[in-house]
């Protein structure tokens, strides 16, 4: 049984908290253990990436992948909400031979902010990154030029103009619903509503939006860093164990945010400007407030 319903992006877009919300309806499955399968992108025994670098090798068999979706069967629609289908190229060619009648969505969040924010997702993580966003995309043209097609790199992300491109050449329009972060943000509740009449289904569905996944920070200190790397596998057993408000709860105090260097973030910016500005055209959507600077 393979998904119907994509959630192809974007990563440091608020798609795990969308994934868990719309997992509330119950026309709706989500498999239970893994939220990014990414068959199509990686195919079988395909190479997994983990903020913007190799993983380690992820073994899915057409089979396996199937067989997450099986207890879905009876649910009207299956969900895969795998990042990699949007900025992997070759992901939209795959769903499209196997699964035609797709629908899918995605959350589109500032390329400048989604790169800075997964920069600091990655510290959470305990990876291994510079101790500057700057330092760290010195390395990022280097991780692009390794393989270009698997998305190594936080600016190849952003470009979305270019990566949603190839799944309009496919599916019509009427397939996609697109999203903006800042209105996700700002109002989850009304963002989830409008997914749910995208997919024709009871519009009187509320779900608990209390919960906030995934939320991107930086280690307070460098003994709290040093120990996410050290026991970053007892964390996630720990993780997985415990309620996800829980969790939210007791790591939120050892984060701070960061603020992006406006001279940094103005260059980064020209970096974005003509896929931004393609984009609006693409989908529908101005998106001039993308190519200010805040105040």
């Amino acid at each position: 049984m393979l998904p119907n319903l994509f959630l192809i992006g974007a990563m440091k877009a608020g798609t795990t908290s969308l994934h868990r919300y719309l997992g509330q309806h119950p026309e709706i499955y989500i498999p239970k253990l893994i939220k990014e399968p990414a068959f199509f992108a990686f195919g079988e025994g395909g190479e997994s990436l983990i903020a913007g670098r190799p993983g380690r090798p992820r073994s899915m068999s057409r089979a396996r992948y199937e067989a997450l979706y099986e207890p879905g069967r009876v649910h009207r629609y299956r969900l895969d909400s795998s990042t990699a289908h949007l900025r992997v190229e070759r992901s939209a060619t795959r769903i499209r031979e196997a699964v035609p009648e797709a629908k899918l969505m995605a959350v589109l969040r500032n390329p400048v902010e989604r790169a800075f924010s997964q920069y600091q997702f990655s510290h959470k993580q305990a990876h291994d990154v510079g101790a500057t966003f700057e330092a760290e995309l010195a390395c990022d043209a280097e991780r692009a030029r390794k393989d270009e097609q698997l998305g190594y790199g936080y600016l190849h992300h952003g470009f979305y103009h270019r990566h949603l491109r190839r799944y309009y050449d496919l599916f019509p329009p009427e397939r996609f619903h697109i999203m903006l972060y800042e209105d996700f943000h700002a109002d989850p509740v009304a963002t989830v509503r409008g997914v749910i009449e995208f997919l024709g289904l009871n519009a009187g569905f509320t779900p608990d939006v209390s919960q906030r996944y995934n939320v991107s920070g930086i280690p307070r200190n460098a003994a709290i860093a040093s120990a996410f790397r050290r026991f970053r596998g007892a964390k996630s057993f720990v993780e997985r164990r415990l309620p996800p408000k829980l969790v939210s709860r007791l790591g939120q105090p050892l984060l701070r945010r960061e603020r992006l260097d406006a001279t940094l973030r103005a260059r980064l910016l020209d970096v974005f400007r003509d896929d931004i500005e393609r984009l609006q055209g693409l989908i529908g959507r101005d998106l001039s407030r993308w190519l200010e600077q805040p105040r």
